[in-house]
This record gives structure tokens, sequence and C-alpha cells, in this order.
């Protein structure tokens, strides 16, 4: 027989083997074929698969790496180096292959979907939505890569999130059940209740065992006020032995508002001991773990399940990096910049810039104002920083080549952003916290806006933003070290505005929950708007807010939170070594 007729026959079985997942069989049968064959690309692609998955890392790096050394341009061989490093628990390994591997190789649309499905798995859920947008550039007619774009949006957490995709992929595929659950997560983020729960029927009558549809439901019954009918609908997948995640947050946020502390840590540590989770889930686990101790003032155990959530992202802020970006904004927009308005601009309804740390009452202000007559909410627009990133060259230094009308354009573009669903409020709120830092921006394109600037006592802030779960971006709510530098931050760019004299006023956090009426009045009297005495039941709206507060604000205005740090002091040392002379005193 033919060498090559041997080897073609040893190949097809090996393959058979493969199939049947025989590895060991699979194994010897290419490891014979690569002694007649030592230089086949095949066959030293598929003996590394093989061991691999046989736990045998080292000799499957080796083999892969010839086969690359062979043939280095060969995406298949790419994929595969970067699986066995995934498959061993070495992300970070197997995400710098494939960033190799792009680098070599920029119009593979696979390579860019298999590095945003790792930057996924360990949390970086901003790099994931850059990389699974790539891949569908590249490919825009593979409904499997948009179909992992929007988990990528969704996982993002930007709000509002472009609707689209998910809608192409639910017209394009009708019968897919998790089609309409992601469309109905989309539409639910955004807060469009009726059109969240129309999806969300819809791919459960595809397939009634369809656990993110079920979440979905429960979700948005108990943000409606439906509880007792969320926790039914949630009951026997809770109860059942392979518990899914999403079923689990919505069963912890419910449990946690009825009171039931306990329930939620049990039921929390429970699924989480049951096997390994990726941080995209065991973080906000942890996080209803840790908040669950808290409210019961097991401060130890609290803290150190916030720790234990907060892990993944320790490390991954930049605090030179930051300080820097503050420097380059101050040295930008000096007094004469902030004083050269754009070419007046229609602004109706006229912007409302809710700002300041995160965790510091934005929310709360927000849903007061949203409850007022003539008021519209627009929740945490990404509309602005949007902008900022399209302009040509780098920003803030790009602000001193644009002229009056270049400015106007801008403002233009922001204003039709914003104002899509104002109907007829005279006023919309933006309630993006770290537009703390485009205040000179937004003084130069809307000279008559009102910036409300919301203030709380540093260690309680800061202590908020380590106990809640955040976007990957923020990472410095990850690290006491890097909050308290980036605190130091904020309150350096806001006496730069302050000096300069913008068009804001400060809402004290503590002053507020302690008085509400005259406060809100003194807001309202900023905002040249009449009392609205429904601003006081703010809490009775059926707008769902989309932030970590969004339970907060479904009860009146209280003083719970007022200086809950002081129980943490001594857990708080390396964040209030960083605050320096910021910390406030300790008040027993």
């Amino acid at each position: 027989m033919p060498k090559n007729t041997d080897l073609n026959q040893m190949l097809q079985q090996a393959t058979r083997h493969l199939e049947a997942q025989q590895w060991d069989k699979a194994d010897r049968i290419l490891r014979r074929a690569l002694r007649q064959s030592p230089d086949n690309r095949e066959i030293l692609q598929k003996l590394a698969a093989v061991q691999i998955r046989l736990g045998r890392t080292a000799k499957a790096l080796d083999t892969i790496n010839t086969a690359i050394r062979l043939q280095p341009d060969d995406p298949e061989l790419q994929v595969t180096l970067i699986d066995i490093h995934a498959r061993s628990g070495r992300i970070g390994a197997a995400i710098q292959c494939a960033t190799d591997a792009i680098a070599r190789l920029p119009d593979r649309s696979e390579l860019h979907s298999i590095r945003g499905r790792l930057f996924l798995h360990a949390g970086e859920t901003n790099l994931s939505w850059d990389d699974m947008k790539s891949a569908c550039e590249l490919a825009p007619d593979d409904l499997d890569l948009l179909a992992k774009f929007v988990d990528a949006t969704i996982a993002r957490g930007i709000i509002p999130m472009d609707v689209r995709p998910a809608g192409r992929l639910a017209e394009l595929q009708p019968f897919e059940s998790l089609n309409f659950s992601r469309l109905g997560t989309i539409h639910r983020l955004n807060g469009d209740a009726p059109e969240s729960m129309k999806a969300y029927d819809r791919a459960t009558s595809i397939n009634p065992r369809n656990t993110n549809a079920l979440a979905g439901r429960a979700e948005l019954l108990e943000s409606e006020g439906n509880t007792d009918a969320a926790i039914e609908l949630l009951r026997p997948h809770i109860e059942s032995s392979s518990t899914a995640f999403l079923p689990l947050l919505a069963w912890t946020r419910i449990q946690s508002r009825l009171g039931n502390n306990e329930r939620v840590v049990q039921d929390a540590e429970k699924w989480l001991s049951t096997t390994d989770r990726p941080p995209l889930q065991s973080t906000p686990i942890l996080f209803r773990i840790g908040n669950a101790l808290d409210a019961m003032s097991r401060h130890d155990d609290a803290f150190d399940a916030w720790t234990r959530a907060n892990q993944p992202f320790v490390d991954r802020w930049d605090s030179a990096g930051h300080r820097s970006d503050v420097d380059s904004i101050i040295g930008t927009f000096d007094p004469e910049r902030i004083g050269r308005p754009s070419t007046p601009v229609t602004t109706s309804p006229a912007p409302i810039f809710i700002l300041g740390m995160f965790r510091s009452g934005t929310t709360m202000l927000e849903q007061v104002l949203a409850a007022h007559g003539q008021v519209h909410a627009v929740g945490e627009s990404p509309a602005l920083p949007s902008i900022i990133r399209s302009l040509p060259g780098d920003y803030p230094s790009c602000i001193e080549t644009l002229d009056g009308s270049e400015l106007a354009r801008i403002a233009s573009e922001y204003m039709e952003a914003v104002t899509t669903n104002a109907g007829d409020a005279t006023r919309i709120t933006d309630k993006l916290p770290m537009n703390y830092l485009n205040i000179g921006l937004i003084t130069m394109l809307f000279p008559d806006a009102r910036i409300l600037h919301c203030r709380r006592d540093p260690l309680d802030v800061c202590l908020s933003c380590y106990s809640n779960h955040m976007t990957s971006n923020l990472a410095f709510t990850s690290n006491l070290t890097a909050l308290g530098s980036t605190y130091r931050e904020y309150e350096r760019v806001m006496r730069h505005w302050k000096s300069n004299r913008c068009p804001m006023i400060d809402v004290h956090y503590e002053q507020l929950v302690s008085d509400p009426e005259p406060g809100i009045r003194s807001i309202l009297e900023f905002l040249e708007l009449p009392w609205d005495p429904a601003c006081l039941d703010f809490h009775r709206s059926r707008r769902v807010a989309q932030t970590p507060s969004m339970d907060q604000v479904r009860e009146p205005m209280h003083t719970r939170s007022v200086h809950r740090s002081r129980a943490y002091w001594d857990h708080l040392e390396p964040l209030r070594d960083a605050l320096g002379d910021l910390t406030p005193e300790r008040t027993d």
C-alpha cells in the first residue's frame, strides 16, 4: 500500500476517534502518523488538540509551536495555540497569543472573536466589545459573530444600548429563542418594559426553558413591584441542582430587597462552591454576598467578600495615566478657552448635567428630577464621551483646533442624541458621573447648561464604589489605593472648574437625605423650574433606573448610608492613606 494512502487512512481513523472524544486512541494513531510525516501540519494540529485534552500541556505547546514554525501565518494553528493556553487556565497567555496573531493577521474575524471571548471571560467587557465589533465588521454576514457582539454589548452595560443588532438577529433567525432573550434584555436595560416583555414572551414560547428570558422577566416584574410573581417564576430554577447564573442574580437581588440576607448568602455561596466561575459571573455574585453580610452587620465577612469580588481587577487601573489625563484637561481648558462658547445652537429641551464621583447620589437626584412634570431623564448617556472619541486628534488638545461653528456642530450632534424621546419636556438630564472630567467642554458647548455636582463623604463614596459591581473601565473602584488616588484627582479637577466659575451648584448627599424638601426646592430654583411635589415621591415612579442604585431609589430618602464607612475604618487604611488630608474624621 502506498505510504500516502496509509497516512490518509490513519488521519481518517484519528478523526473518527476525535469526533468520538476517544483521546487516547487518537493520540496513538496521530503519533504513529507523525513518525511517518514529521512536518505534516494537519497531524501536528490534531495531535496538539488531543494532548491538551489529555492534560499534557507542555507537549501540546511543543507540538503546536512546531507546526507554527512551519506555517507561521496559518490562522487555524494560531487558534489552536490560543485554545491550548485557554484550556490550561492561562487566560493572560491566551490573550497575548491572540494579540500577536491579530498583529500578524489583522483581517481574520475569528481571531478577533476568540480574543473577544477571552476578554469577556476575564471581565474586560469594553475590550471584548471592541473585538466583537471588529469581528462583525470583518464578517458582516456571520450571524454567530453578530450574536457574540450582542452578548458583548449586554455585558459591557453602557446604556442606552443599540437595539438594532439584536433586532436584526431576531429578524434573521426568528426561531432562535436566545435571540429574543437578547433583544428583551436590551429593551429592559434601555427602560422599554413593554417591548422587553414582548421579546421575553416570544423567547419562552420558542423554548420554555430559556433561563435568560425567565430571569429577565423576573427582573422586569420585580422592577415593576410585582415581587411575588417574580419569586414564583424563579423558584423552580433556584431549587434546581443546576442553577444558572442569571436566575441566581435575579433571585439574590429580590431576596436582598426583602431582607432575606441569610438566604442570599446561603444560595450564592452554594452556587459558587459547585464549580469554578469566570469573573463575569463570580464577581457580581460575590458583591451580592458582601452586601447581604453588610446588612447583617457582619463587617469583616462582608469586606472579605468584596475583596474577593474585586480581586480580578485589582491591578488594572493606571493611576499615573489618569493623573496625566487630568493634567492635560486642566492645562487645555484655561479660563480663556472655557469662556469661548460655540456658535449658538438651539438647546431645547435645556440640558442638565448630573455628575460627580460614582455612588455620590447621582441616580437618586436623577430620579427626583425625573418625577418633575417638565423633566425627561436620559440616564447615563454615552453621547458626549462618544462624540469626544470621534474628534480628530487627541482629546483634550484637539479642542484648540475647533472653531465656533465646529463646536456648534458638536453641540447639535449631542442634542440630537439625547432628545429623541424627550416629548414636550423643557429640561433633560444626563446623569453620567464621570462627565465631571468634561465640564470644560460642556461649558463651551452649552453656556446656558446647568450642572448639578453631587458630593458625598469621601470614605462613604469610596466604600460604596468598592462594594458594588462596576464596569471594567472603572477598575479604580477595585483597588483601595487607586480609589483614593482617583478621588484626589476628581477633587483637583473640580477645584479647577469652580475656579473658572462654571455654572454649577453642589448637591450634598447628607444634607439632601436628612431634609429633602428644602434641598429639592433649592435645586429646582437653580434650574428655573417650578415646584412639583412629585419630586418628593420620586420612589413611586415606574421608571426603571439602570445602575447599582436601582433598588435604593425605589424607597424614600433615608440616612442609613451616612457614615456607613466608619464600621470599616480599619479595613480602609489603604484608602485613608491614599486620600491623605481629604480623609474625614472618624465619627463613631
